[in-house]
């Protein structure tokens, strides 16, 4: 099923908490897992966490507040997930010269990474939303403006004064780095803590400084549902160990190109810490 919240006021800010649970009031979640015919129960107030999630801001701008949950997702006969998605993130150059980070490819390579959240469950598919809505403005951006590199788009965005607009390449950047540094940190931290406790730390040092009170306490009661590491894994591949060892690959791949574009976003200046809601 779809909710949808149309209204004239960005995404994230004026849409209240109360009105937020009145959408969801008495409604039950029943969402299929990757792998286990196991149906998982969301209650009204949990769904109300959700919704409130769907608000914390990492697509600003948007007239639109819309919460749309996957249909049950199909198992895929290549089962481990990690392998061929490190394989694109270690394709995507850095040029030596400035840093640059090629734009097409980079974007390709966070695409072959949003499955993923398709496999963990519908408590992080807010977080494939954010990322893919993100991934979108910055094509668009790049099909208007046409630029060799990441850095070269936002830039040239800089030059025309338009960065600070809502719907700008580099506030869609802003969000997305921060995004894929919460994903990041969060399987580094599974390598020493269960995936549970490693998703709230993980919200704790990247996300949660952006948040105000209303969504940060709605975050935290979202990651409460997150699943175990044994539940995760299984979701994952076919060997715990191994894909264990696939994630660490992943983690270094994609890192690398994370931080650099943290450099540059705060070179630039445009990561600022504004807290939303």
């Amino acid at each position: 099923w779809s909710i949808h919240h149309t209204a004239p006021f960005p995404l994230g800010r004026a849409l209240s908490q109360e009105r937020a649970r009145e959408i969801v009031r008495g409604v039950e979640l029943e969402q299929a897992p990757l792998i286990k015919p196991v149906t998982i129960r969301t209650s009204s107030f949990l769904l109300s966490a959700l919704i409130c999630l769907s608000l914390f801001h990492l697509s600003p701008g948007s007239s639109v507040c819309a919460v749309t949950l996957p249909p049950p997702p199909v198992v895929h006969d290549e089962f481990d997930f990690f392998p061929p998605v490190t394989a694109i993130w270690e394709k995507v150059p850095v040029c030596s010269k400035d840093g640059g980070i090629p734009a097409s490819d980079f974007l390709s390579a966070v695409d072959s990474f949003l499955p993923i959240f398709d496999r963990l469950g519908a408590i992080f598919y807010i977080v494939k939303s954010d990322m893919s809505g993100n991934v979108a403005k910055l094509r668009k951006k790049l099909a208007e403006n046409p630029s060799e590199t990441i850095q070269e788009l936002i830039r040239k965005e800089k030059l025309a004064g338009k960065e600070g607009e809502s719907n700008s390449a580099s506030d869609a950047l802003v969000w997305l780095k921060r995004a894929l540094d919460f994903t990041i940190t969060f399987f580094e931290k599974m390598s020493v803590m269960d995936a549970n406790k490693a998703a709230r730390e993980a919200y704790e040092t990247t996300l949660m400084q952006y948040h105000g009170f209303v969504v940060r306490r709605s975050f935290q009661i979202g990651l409460m549902t997150a699943p175990s590491s044994a539940s995760m894994l299984k979701c994952l591949g076919t060997d715990p160990e191994k894909t264990m060892r696939d994630q660490a690959d992943f983690v270094q791949a994609s890192g690398r190109r994370l931080e650099v574009l943290k450099s540059f976003l705060a070179q630039e200046g445009l990561d600022a810490l504004t807290p939303v809601a």
